[in-house]
């Protein structure tokens, strides 16, 4: 089977978008979760989220 690996680029929003398919991908039943945070500068500023969504 093939694997699929999907990037998405939100520039200052990448929190707000892994919560989005998050919610999205649990209400259809389906597993989702995050499995890494990589944060940078003083602010703690989120700069990149990996999701697992359905396996």
């Amino acid at each position: 089977m093939a694997t699929l690996a999907p990037c998405a680029w939100v520039p200052g929003k990448a929190e707000g978008a892994a919560a989005f398919y998050l919610a999205a991908f649990r209400r259809a039943g389906q597993p989702a979760e995050i499995h890494g945070r990589m944060r940078m500068g003083a602010e703690g500023t989120l700069i990149a989220v990996t999701v697992a969504l359905a396996g």
